[in-house]
């Protein structure tokens, strides 16, 4: 269960890694399917992508499911941080939770402790 955390200003960066990593672990015939991009600033984009990173790739390959704005890691929220620790585990082994954001992660906040305890 693979989770990326990107961060900085360099987007191209980010979405060229996100691109490389797509074609090398998703499969061509399953991409649209296995493929999500999901947007942190709304709410309802956040819980699905916690319901898409727990449902299996279809076919071949890996799923990929990246949030962009991701405010896991860097907005103090507790049912955020509730939920992501609930799901943490049950991620099957061939999805990609792959985690965007401007800002770096806040070392302070709950959830950013429990991500680095688990890694």
């Amino acid at each position: 269960m693979p989770i990326q955390i990107l961060w900085g200003n360099d987007l191209n960066a980010q979405n060229t890694f996100i691109k490389n990593l797509i074609n090398k672990e998703v499969s061509k015939e399953w991409r649209e399917i296995n493929v999500t991009n999901l947007n942190g600033d709304d709410d309802e984009q956040i819980n699905k992508a916690f319901d898409e990173i727990l449902t299996p790739p279809f076919g071949e390959g890996s799923r990929i499911v990246t949030l962009k704005n991701n405010p896991i890691f860097t907005t103090k929220n507790e049912d955020l941080r509730i939920k992501f620790e609930k799901i943490h585990g049950n991620i099957p082994l061939n999805t990609f939770f792959i985690l965007q954001n401007i800002k770096k992660p806040d070392s302070r906040l709950k959830s950013s402790k429990f991500y680095l305890w688990k890694v």
